[in-house]
């Protein structure tokens, strides 16, 4: 037995190591491509209104909006840059609604009806986040070993700045794109119906609850 969890063990040390140099290879192609730098460049122009906009609501609400349809218009940044926010950074309206986010803690029983019911609550109960992520369209690179990956521009709040980023250029299940994070909710304030993601994680637990200012 003793030997047995040796090899598995082995086995997980060889997939990690193998996968943080593969990360490591790509990002080091992705840099020295002729496109990329020209690419941030690009995105970091395109989205200075766009982030201005959203300091400036920041610096109004404290925290920043649960999606930017509205800001994309007015600033002209196009529709295919992708806006995300997560769960963890979620700011509630209410400490009674920081308790009831609770209900979707544990394992996902039925995916339409757990979808409906998050998308209800998080339109009810959550101000905005407290943190987000922007990505620009897929950048379109010169060396033909990085056509393997789709590279894209990556902004986050926390980070402050555009940095390079890639994902897996393989076709995704239901023709997802690879740049779009599965637990993103940002489109569950803008969707039109309740069709659930297939792509979600069946296992949640929240995190620590933040409230807005207004509900202290």
């Amino acid at each position: 037995m003793t030997k047995v969890m040796s090899a598995i063990g082995l086995v997980l040390v060889i997939l990690v190591v193998g996968g943080i140099a593969t990360c490591s290879i790509h990002s080091k192609l992705l840099s020295g491509d002729a496109a990329t730098q020209p690419a941030l460049d690009a995105a970091a122009t395109a989205s200075k209104p766009l982030l201005a906009a959203l300091d400036a609501y920041h610096h109004q609400h404290g925290y920043f909006p649960a999606n930017i349809e509205a800001l994309q218009a007015e600033y002209g940044l196009p529709l295919d840059y992708a806006y995300e926010v997560v769960g963890m950074n979620r700011v509630y309206d209410s400490f009674e609604c920081a308790a009831r986010s609770g209900q979707f803690d544990g394992v996902i029983r039925d995916l339409k009806t757990y979808h409906q019911r998050l998308v209800a609550f998080l339109r009810e109960c959550v101000s905005g986040y407290s943190a987000f992520v922007l990505k620009s369209p897929r950048i379109q690179t010169q060396r033909s070993v990085n056509s393997r990956v789709v590279a894209f521009a990556k902004f986050s709040s926390q980070g402050g700045r555009w940095e390079l980023d890639w994902c897996d250029s393989r076709p995704q299940p239901g023709g997802k794109d690879c740049r779009h994070f599965p637990m993103d909710e940002s489109t569950m304030f803008t969707e039109r119906d309740s069709t659930p993601r297939t792509d979600a994680v069946r296992h949640v637990r929240q995190p620590n609850p933040q409230v807005s200012p207004s509900a202290q």
